[in-house]
Order: structure tokens, then sequence, then C-alpha cells
């Protein structure tokens, strides 16, 4: 499953490489028939492939969203646990970086837990990691290094949301038929599909918590938006009914 510009090239390209990965190759063995369906722009063809892959789950794409497994960091005291329920850290996708961040903020103070998952650069832990091997602890010194990668991916994913939360923009892209347009619209941290695009967000939380079932489709319209092809014009919204 995937998407394309050129579906012939992509369809040979299946078939003519010697190469492909092992699951790649059992989902060919398995093809009794190829479906395609033709949208007007490459951001809506995202986000169609996304939508399929969730419903349909085929097990030859290596990163299959599954906002069912998505988790939240909650703090507990000098405590971080896991949860489905929904806060403004996450919703994290890779559940084993979640937790081995939560074990590196084990026992930080919640000051220091929020500098650190708001991107601030984990420096006491790294000064624990020098005094680890000064001590010969070569194995725990290794340890805590791995679990401060993981905090610091997870920051960094944190850091993404946060930009999706704040973001109010539009998107407008070719429709299917000739001469039309379609606004892919975020606003309170939902992507919508409108007629028009609007010259004013309406009025409600500016930084809304990012829930589960919406953080792929998020992510696809922010990753257009930084770099959107020709055929789309970014519209960013303003609260006074202007655009920029």
């Amino acid at each position: 499953m995937g998407k394309a510009r050129d579906l012939r090239a992509r369809l040979r390209s299946y078939f003519h490489s010697q190469r492909q990965r092992p699951a790649v190759e059992s989902a060919l063995d398995q093809v009794e028939r190829i479906e395609w369906r033709v949208l007007g722009s490459e951001l809506a063809a995202s986000l169609e492939e996304i939508a399929l892959i969730r419903r349909l789950r085929p097990p030859a794409n290596r990163r299959t969203p599954m906002p069912e497994r998505y988790v939240y960091l909650h703090q507990r005291g000098e405590r971080i646990v896991l949860s489905r329920a929904p806060s403004r850290y996450g919703p994290l996708r890779r559940r084993a970086d979640a937790q081995r961040a939560a074990r590196a903020l084990r026992g930080c103070a919640p000051e220091e837990v929020q500098a650190l998952l708001g991107g601030a650069r984990p420096e006491r832990l790294r000064r624990e990691v020098v005094e680890l091997v000064e001590c010969r602890r070569e194995l725990d010194a290794r340890r805590l290094s791995g679990l401060i990668a993981s905090l610091e991916r997870v920051a960094g994913e944190i850091e993404r949301i946060e930009r999706i939360r704040r973001l109010s923009a539009c998107l407008l892209a070719p429709g299917l038929e000739p001469g039309t347009r379609e606004a892919y619209v975020v606003h309170e941290a939902k992507l919508t599909l409108r007629d028009t695009p609007p010259f004013e967000p309406p009025p409600g939380d500016p930084a809304p918590i990012v829930e589960a079932d919406e953080l792929d489709g998020l992510l696809v319209f922010a990753s257009f938006l930084d770099a959107p092809p020709p055929e789309l014009k970014a519209i960013r919204l303003e609260s006074r009914g202007r655009v920029a």
C-alpha cells in the first residue's frame, strides 16, 4: 500500500527490482488484484494512505499508525507514569521510548521534569553518567545513557506536538475536478476538510490537548505546511481575521 504521482512507475518498481524486503516479497506473493484511487493532491493521497493503513493494517508497511497504543506521560509526585488518558505530554507513538524516558525522569523534581520534557539539556543526568564511569560502573553508565537518549527523543516528539497544539493554518490543494480547490484546515488540534478556506479561526482553546486519533493526520499536515509542494498554498490563520 502506498501513494505515487506515477502509478505505472511505482508498480514496475515492485516487480522489476530484485531487492525487496521479506515482508514486501511476502505481500507481493499474495497479490490477487491491484486497486487504486485517484485524488487531487499529494496531501489528499497522504491522508488517504494513513486512513487505509490504519483500517487494513497491511503487514508489509513498516510503520502502521496505531492510535490505540499511543501513550501520554503524567506526573504523579516524583514519578512519571504512562497512560492512555490525554495530557500535554503526548500522544507518544513509541511506547518503549516513553517508558525509558519515564525511568530517566524518576526522582526528578517537578520543575526539572517540566524543563527536560520542554527540551532542556539533561546536564545533571549526563554528570551522573560521568560519575558512574569514574566509579567504574560502566554497565550502569551505559544504561543511563540509553535512558537519556530516549528522553531526548521523547522531548523532541513533545516539541513537535506542542507546535501542532498551537497551529492554526490552512492548506489549499487542488480538488479532483479541474479548477476546484480543497481547504484542509487545522485548528484546535483538529484537521478538517472544507470547501473554502476560513479567514478567521473560530474562538477556542489556543493550545488544546492532541487526541491520539488525530495525531497522524496532524503530523502529515504539518510536514506539508513546512515544505508545501508547488500545487499547495499555505495560509496561516490569525485571530484578528487576517491571513499570513
